[in-house]
């Protein structure tokens, strides 16, 4: 039995590599640069990797004026240690094809998972090819991001609670270290889990989970995830002398919304109040211009030395509750704004069809220039992918998920279970729209990460509902339909 699950398990994976079959390598994105060469600094101070040589440490990268501090703590607060070590070292061992077969597997095994619990007996390989197909699943597993593991952590969380009385406890321990190294990933997935949690405690009530031991499991990874991140913190404290910083992101966010912009006229006049008034009349159009452009007289945090950055990054907050106390109803306005256009933005084209600009536009020649023939030859870095195609699919599947989840929810067929897992799915979507939109910017793949939840969850209550309707039904009945 175990050889035929891991046989499936092992075919799952190669279906979910599909996309980047057909595209002949792995996607990248433009903060994949920063993943790589943070893992690498973490790498090259690892001593267990300089016994081992070097080899998957890499040569160290030459020191500067600025390595004491180290540059990269100024924005690495913002980027996962976690996903950084793992990805470089993939990267090393195995190329990009390294990082996408491990998230293949990883997402193979949860699925798995997943189904065994909620539509045993089911078809698991159709099930995958479906997801692999029409929803954006795939794409993000074929990614060397850490988007994948919002999906597979919410999904994780969901089972643990939801399923927790049909898993055995080597199953329970194994699902909250998947999901504590899933949150590790990304600073925004441990607060959706939590909503994911709070919605399933809000839809059942106390009746269904009187044991709050239950809840408690839920709750470990994001616990387990935090102290790891304070672990780092404290670990990069001792060794460089300062912990890991996020970048500006609010400021950067009031900034191109126009209410910042407005404040700033009067904050930098007569006198400037801010380090930030050195950049009043910079033309950064977004605050992804802000934050990562290198063009002079547009980009602001990335082209500054450390201890700018640093003067930014302590001005933040005045900068920002200031502004919002100036200008409230403008910035709620474009809040808002923000949040309706995250909750309607999942496509794949947008991000993952930038596949020339983010090679071309960073250094990733010179991080990883082994693997430039490969990517090059890809058909998304030469414009030939057929985005499109999948953005009309994955857009009519995941609205049509919707509908009918809705539907469900209100109908009598569902059962408790069931209907606290859409609520919490849309939820999450709901939150991850405001913490996204709202906070960093409109993105198709912050929701895009998460929206596959919902023709994931359709499908496998369309099979739970067909396997009872089945097990209910006369065998002379089967026989005559």
């Amino acid at each position: 039995m175990r050889i035929r699950a891991a046989a499936r398990i092992l075919v799952a994976t190669l279906i979910l590599l599909a996309p980047a079959a057909l595209n002949r390598s792995p996607f990248l994105f433009f903060d994949t640069e920063h993943y790589l060469q943070f893992g690498r600094s973490i790498a090259t101070r690892l001593p267990l990797l300089d016994r081992l040589g070097g080899h998957l440490a890499g040569a160290a990268a030459p020191h500067t004026s600025e390595d004491r501090p180290h540059p990269s703590l100024s924005y690495s607060g913002g980027r996962s240690p976690t996903y950084g070590l793992f990805a470089y070292l993939s990267v090393r061992l195995a190329g990009l094809w390294g990082v996408a077969v491990v998230q293949a597997a990883l997402a193979a095994w949860v699925l798995w998972t997943i189904f065994q619990v909620a539509s045993p007996g089911g078809r698991y390989l159709v099930f995958v090819a479906l997801l692999a197909a029409l929803t954006p699943l795939s794409f993000f597993v074929d990614m060397v991001m850490p988007d994948v593991f919002a999906g597979l952590a919410l999904a994780t969380t969901l089972t643990l609670v939801l399923a927790f009385d049909r898993l055995n406890r080597r199953s329970r321990i194994g699902l909250v270290l998947v999901t504590a190294a899933a949150i590790s990933t990304h600073t925004t997935i441990g607060p959706l889990c939590l909503v994911a949690l709070l919605a399933v405690a809000a839809t059942l009530g106390r009746g269904r989970l009187r044991r709050w031991p239950v809840l408690l499991w839920g709750a470990s990874p994001v616990a387990l995830a935090g102290l790891a991140a304070l672990g780092f913190s404290l670990a990069t404290q001792l060794v460089l002398g300062a912990a890991p910083r996020n970048p500006p992101f609010l400021m950067a966010r009031v900034l191109a919304d126009g209410p910042g912009r407005q404040y700033l006229r009067h904050a930098c006049h007569p006198v400037a109040q801010f380090a930030l008034c050195r950049f009043e009349d910079y033309r950064f159009r977004s605050q992804d211009d802000f934050l990562w452009s290198g063009e002079p007289g547009i980009g602001v945090f990335s082209a500054v030395d450390y201890a700018t950055r640093t003067r930014l990054q302590d001005e933040e907050l005045n900068f920002v509750t200031e502004t919002i106390a100036a200008y409230p109803l403008e910035q709620l306005q474009a809040a808002a704004t923000h949040w309706l256009d995250q909750l309607a933005s999942f496509a794949v084209s947008p991000d993952f069809g930038r596949a020339r600009q983010s090679w071309d536009s960073m250094s990733l020649g010179d991080t990883i220039p082994e693997q430039a023939a490969n990517y090059q030859a890809g058909l998304a870095y030469r414009q030939l992918f057929p985005f499109a195609a999948f953005d009309l699919a994955q857009g009519v599947t995941a609205i049509a998920a919707l509908a009918w989840l809705l539907v469900r929810l209100g109908g009598t067929k569902r059962g408790p279970l069931w209907r606290a897992a859409i609520v919490a799915i849309l939820a999450t979507l709901v939150v991850n729209a405001a913490l996204c939109g709202m906070l960093s910017g409109v993105n198709d793949r912050y929701q895009a990460r998460i929206v596959w939840l919902l023709p994931a969850a359709a499908l496998l209550l369309i099979n739970a509902e067909a396997a009872a309707t089945t097990r209910s039904t006369p065998r002379s009945s089967i026989r005559l339909s």
